[in-house]
């Protein structure tokens, strides 16, 4: 009867977790999944250093710190590791609009900051409303109207063809081109690369390796933004 019981217990808990792992969302799931796992392996290490196997347990201890997203001491970095983690993502901003650029799914989306709609989603605008937008962008006469392509082109490839498009859009195009739209600071660089202040030239490249893969003109990207991204990259190392 004691095991009979035990056994509704441990199936009822067993339902309860996988209840609980398709609820989850996959992000924290991971997480969790990542720091349990880190936790075993670390349990792993203790026991190879009890029973003398330290090469055992320096490897296992290096798994289980690269599996848990964090550094070896004294500064030291995981082989095979980078700075790049869930969530990162890249922000360009203009008079208009601020736009940001998923490095994890490569998707883009944006807000839009001032005129009409200001505070709306560029994702909740229908196209009509992104073409109205699109007019304003070309009335701000900035850099504003090649974001707001960018974006079109990304999530609407065929938006020149359809009804109502812009027809200042392909003028406007050429006319702002692979201009990186004025000068960019430190921190502005950073924002577009989606580092920390304190990166290092290889996190640097990488990252503006990671991101022209994504949005080089030849790739179907934007010139807008491969010049942005450019540019980021050449004001972090001074044009290395």
């Amino acid at each position: 009867m004691q095991y009979l019981f035990l056994a509704v217990v441990i199936g009822a808990g067993a339902l309860l977790l996988l209840k609980l792992f398709s609820e989850a969302d996959p992000k924290v799931l991971a997480k969790l999944v990542r720091l349990v796992g880190g936790a075993l392996a670390l349990a792993g290490v203790a026991f190879f250093l009890v029973t003398g196997r330290i090469v055992f347990a320096v490897a296992l201890a290096v798994f289980a710190l690269r599996l848990m997203g964090r550094r070896l001491p004294f500064g030291a970095r995981i082989p095979g590791s980078s700075r790049k983690s869930a969530g990162q993502a890249s922000r360009v901003r203009t008079a208009m609009l601020e736009m940001e650029l998923n490095h994890d799914s490569g998707d883009v989306d944006g807000t839009v900051i001032e005129g009409q709609m200001e505070g709306r989603r560029l994702s909740s605008l229908s196209l009509s409303q992104l073409f109205l937008l699109h007019e304003e962008c070309v009335r701000a006469g900035d850099q504003s109207v090649a974001l707001l392509e960018a974006y079109l082109d990304s999530m609407h490839p065929d938006w020149r063809a359809r009804e109502g498009a812009p027809r200042g859009g392909a003028s406007a195009r050429r006319e702002t081109g692979g201009s990186s739209g004025g000068t960019m600071d430190r921190q502005e660089a950073l924002e577009v690369l989606g580092l920390e202040r304190n990166a290092s030239e290889d996190d640097i490249r990488a990252a503006h390796k990671r991101l022209m893969k994504r949005f080089h003109p030849d790739h179907g990207g934007s010139s807008y933004l491969a010049a942005r991204i450019n540019q980021a990259k050449d004001t972090l190392l001074g044009g290395r």
